[in-house]
């Protein structure tokens, strides 16, 4: 079962009746991510040192496809806040975050011809 996460909108959002308060997200799957890519993605300096940029566009992506309640994301999106749009991005990052940590903490397992 995927796992999800939860968060809690600081302005309720009008949606189809009642105000939307809240947005499940679901982790995204294997294909997904195969089809989407990285969200983030590793730059390097002239000195050879390197940081992490935001792929923006693979972020949002994941977003509209992860998103579980409420049904209609087009709308949920069109009228979230600021505040409440950078906790969905930290929600899909989290997932990210989340799969790191088990890839590092274990040996992935491999298969041998």
């Amino acid at each position: 079962m995927a796992k999800t996460a939860t968060v809690s909108l600081s302005e309720p959002v009008v949606g189809h009746g009642e105000p939307i308060r809240e947005v499940k997200l679901r982790e995204p799957t294997a294909g997904e991510f195969i089809a989407t890519g990285e969200v983030l993605t590793r730059a390097y300096n002239a000195d050879g040192s390197s940081f992490l940029v935001e792929n923006n566009a693979a972020i949002a992506a994941y977003l509209e496809s992860s998103i579980v309640e409420p049904k209609s994301a087009d709308l949920l999106l069109g009228q979230a806040s600021l505040v409440d749009g950078m906790r969905l991005k930290e929600a899909v990052l989290g997932f990210f975050g989340d799969a790191r940590s088990v890839l590092q903490s274990k040996s992935a397992p491999t298969s041998s011809s």
